[in-house]
């Protein structure tokens, strides 16, 4: 990217996606302009008007086609069709980087959907240690420090060059975190055995509690 000023279009401004805004908007100086778009007008403009983004732009076909890096900060169930959009849409060069906890799938959606001369890095930020539990979501609980003194996943797509690497890396370090690589398979892997096992383990026991006869009384306490 040799532009003087560089557009950082952030689609979906949720908790994360909003996070981030604020994040990289607090670097004053810094030679880049956020933009937002997410299709829930009320999520769209609270951003805009908390700082989290500059501007909104609701047109996402002209915000692909401007943007030199996307930050898809979305639900795995709309990944597939906004990678889509963006592989048709995105000029070329330009760098893609989503924030999903799950990265084989999203990859391999990358890789098929995703021309020669457009790249992909998957990302998974972690939240600030001090910030896990707080149980806050949506925009309303987004914040800048979101990912102070955290970690931040990348998972690059295999035809991604250094400079994209570079990009994403700069980005993760931008916001406040730690940036570091690894593999697809690798961090699903540790996803699975540090968010959804615990999960599926914690549903097993509530069942096997709440169908035993001493439930009414246990209840009183639970």
């Amino acid at each position: 990217i040799s532009r003087s000023m560089i557009q950082i279009a952030i689609i979906g401004l949720g908790r994360i996606g909003a996070s981030l805004g604020l994040a990289l908007r607090r670097n004053k100086g810094a030679n880049y302009e956020v933009l937002g778009h997410d299709r829930e007008p009320r999520a769209a403009g609270y951003a805009e008007k908390t700082g989290a983004v500059a501007r909104i732009e609701w047109n996402l076909p002209r915000l692909c086609e401007h943007a030199d890096v996307l930050v898809l900060a979305l639900p795995l169930s709309e990944m597939r069709e906004t990678l889509a959009l963006v592989g048709l849409l995105a000029r070329p060069n330009s760098v893609t980087l989503d924030t999903t906890p799950l990265k084989a799938p999203v990859l391999a959606w990358a890789e098929e959907l995703f021309p020669p001369d457009r790249y992909f890095i998957g990302g998974h930020p972690i939240l600030n240690p001090a910030l896990l539990h707080d149980g806050n979501i949506g925009v309303d609980a987004a914040r800048a420090d979101l990912f102070e003194h955290s970690l931040f996943a990348l998972i690059p797509a295999r035809s991604a060059p250094p400079e994209a690497l570079k990009l994403g890396h700069d980005l993760a370090r931008f916001v406040g975190a730690s940036p570091f690589f690894m593999d697809a398979a690798e961090h699903d892997g540790l996803v699975a055995a540090t968010d959804a096992v615990p999960g599926l383990l914690a549903a097993a026991l509530l069942l096997a509690v709440t169908e035993s006869s001493g439930w009414p009384e246990m209840r009183k306490v639970a």
